[in-house]
């Protein structure tokens, strides 16, 4: 999001040549911009939205703000594509596009071209004679004409006829090609070099100071964020979210989601200061809304996750990150918490109404029986042991201050004793009570408390939702 880029048409026109020849998924005409609206050959653009789609392929879809005048003042359109062998770019940084064309590229010029992981070499044979004719696309800019920048850029896409080392020849753009090292140069004819660390990151966009405050300090920036993050990942209210989901646990996971993201991608990226800038970061959402239940305690989980890396991402120099996570889970509040609450209050209506026996004059059947079973199970188990009691105030000063509703098994029990559950939903909501507030307090996942909690949640609590007499 925010990249300015150079959009070429006649590299999108080759990428759905490419599409249709290999019948990799149906082409609509929405999917060509230019059919639907007057595009440039090339465009200065802005991109100011981004989603997937699953055609199959993976199927990128960026909204395109076009930033000269032109056509008309808000001029936008929709590119969509994925990545393919053999197809040339047709988005360009405008940052690589005005280094490469400043280059002037020419004959007998030697290069060196980034291919996966290595260097491989090469000589300019020839430039296109129209390049000479539009001169250099940076300067045209100023021109604020969309006509005549667009024909000075367009002139450079492929414009370059090159001679690889090993004697293929091909038509290249100036920012496929790189300066050749010539301390770096393969001893063997025709052959490549690995490409090294400081030759990545020499390449890689480089931000403007407003696009990492203060004055564009990228590299500390994302090493900070990626400590912080290494934190976010011990917390038990982040468990799910730390590696890739499972496939052959969920394989419908691949089908739904078309953009799948965790933790400990997000904190490699960071690690090597892949994000271009720091509102990049924010881009962060939430799979587990779309593939769970929206109620559900993993979407409520996620969204808590996702307010903690936003406040990181803005206050990386100062975060305390288990302090900020212990303040937003005690105020934490979401649309999906208002039916909850809801049916909390039709619950306490109908318990108002009940007679002595607190079972509404219905008698509460079997259901009180297995609920009992239930907690009998949970009780007996070694792992029980920290949930029978209350937290005592004397070991946890600061419990109150981060769980608002404490609960535990010995209060369960006395409950079901009295016959205060109107339902087995209501007893199964303090059981899961019990645990969340765990989860909640407990934030290192390496503790015996959060093992007892990951155990009795995974597989006790589990059954507490499928009362037959529900």
């Amino acid at each position: 999001m925010g990249d300015e880029c150079l959009y070429f048409r006649l590299g999108h026109q080759r990428y759905f040549e490419a599409v249709a020849e290999k019948d990799l998924y149906k082409i609509n005409p929405r999917d060509k911009p230019w059919e639907r609206t007057h595009i440039h050959e090339c465009e200065l653009v802005k991109v100011t939205g981004i989603k997937y789609v699953i055609k199959p392929p993976r199927v990128a879809c960026l909204r395109l703000s076009c930033a000269l005048e032109g056509g008309g003042r808000g001029r936008a359109f929709t590119v969509r594509y994925h990545d393919m062998a053999d197809v040339i770019d047709f988005l360009v940084l405008k940052q690589q596009y005005d280094l490469a064309v400043a280059r002037r590229w020419g004959p007998g010029d030697r290069f060196r071209c980034m291919i996966d992981d290595a260097w491989w070499s090469g000589e300019v044979v020839e430039r296109a004679a129209r390049v000479e004719e539009a001169g250099a696309g940076a300067d045209a800019e100023a021109e604020a004409e969309a006509g005549a920048f667009s024909a000075a850029a367009a002139a450079h896409f492929l414009s370059l006829k090159v001679r690889w080392d090993n004697g293929e020849v091909e038509r290249l753009s100036p920012w496929d090609l790189e300066p050749v090292d010539p301390d770096r140069v393969s001893s063997e004819a025709g052959g490549a070099v690995p490409v090294l660390a400081r030759e990545l990151e020499a390449v890689l966009y480089r931000p403007r100071p407003h696009e990492w405050p203060p004055a564009g300090h990228r590299t500390p920036a994302c090493r900070a964020i990626a400590q912080h993050l290494s934190q976010v990942m011990s917390l038990s209210v982040a468990e799910p979210f730390v590696a890739p989901v499972d496939l052959s646990l969920y394989p419908e996971y691949a089908r739904v989601i078309p953009y799948p993201i965790d933790l400990a991608t997000v904190r490699a990226r960071s690690t090597v200061a892949r994000r271009r800038r720091s509102s990049t970061c924010a881009t962060w959402r939430s799979n587990a809304e779309q593939f769970n239940e929206p109620h559900s305690a993993i979407v409520r989980q996620a969204r808590l996750v996702t307010d903690l890396l936003l406040h990181i991402i803005g206050a990386w120099r100062t975060v305390d990150v288990v302090a900020k996570y212990r303040e937003l889970a005690a105020t934490y509040h979401s649309s999906d918490d208002e039916p909850l609450a809801r049916a909390a209050a039709v619950n306490r209506k109908n318990m108002n109404g009940v007679g002595a026996s607190g079972r509404g004059g219905g008698g509460g059947g079997g259901w009180e029986e297995w609920c009992a079973r239930v907690l009998r199970e949970l009780m007996a188990s070694a792992d029980a042991e920290p949930f029978k009691r209350p937290v005592s105030l004397d070991m946890a000063p600061d419990y109150l201050s981060v769980v608002s509703q404490p609960m535990d098994l010995g209060t369960v029990e006395s409950r079901l004793r009295a016959r205060r559950y109107r339902s087995p939903r209501q007893f199964a909501r303090d059981i899961r009570l019990v645990f969340d507030n765990s989860r909640l307090y407990n934030t290192n996942q390496r503790s015996r408390v959060t093992a007892h909690t990951y155990t009795h949640t995974r597989t006790r609590t589990q059954s507490s939702t499928v009362c037959p007499h529900n």
